[in-house]
């Protein structure tokens, strides 16, 4: 059996394909709308289901949101700036935002999304609820129907 050889692979090239996560009132991202077909399970409401919104970047900022040991919302100091072309995933299950998406966006078409407010839940064992709002623009001259699944195969 033949071993791997870096040597001889070509030039390394980097797959990126992050998460957007909004962490402060005022962070926003603007991409090109690639991917609103896949789906996962809510990790907080089993059975219910969430759309992953793929994007490829063309600017932004915002502060990515962790968990600490104690499970409290940590929100990164420094914020984020994506490089262009890179293509970063929006997973959400809110009705208003998937609804402006599928009615309003394209496959092709520059969308942003805005970190507009925050909003106290009404139930006080759930987190605040984050206002986005979203965005649609013109139609990306350049996009050719790529996605991160083909970007990555070299598609």
């Amino acid at each position: 059996m033949t071993q791997f050889d870096p040597a001889t692979a070509g030039e390394k090239k980097e797959s990126k394909n992050q998460s957007i996560k909004f962490g402060k009132k005022g962070d926003w991202f603007k991409g090109v709308l690639t991917d609103m077909s896949r789906q996962l399970e809510s990790t907080y409401n089993p059975g219910e289901m969430h759309t992953i919104v793929e994007l490829k970047a063309i600017g932004g900022s915002f502060h990515e949101t962790s968990k600490n040991e104690e499970g409290e919302i940590v929100v990164a100091a420094k914020p984020t700036e994506p490089e262009a072309g890179d293509f970063y995933s929006f997973i959400t299950g809110k009705e208003s935002i998937l609804r402006t998406l599928k009615k309003e966006a394209k496959l092709g078409q520059e969308v942003s999304l805005h970190f507009a407010e925050v909003k106290k839940a009404k139930n006080p064992a759930h987190n605040p609820a984050k206002i986005i709002e979203v965005y649609v623009g013109k139609m990306d001259p350049e996009y050719k129907g790529e996605d991160s699944e083909s970007s990555f195969k070299g598609q």
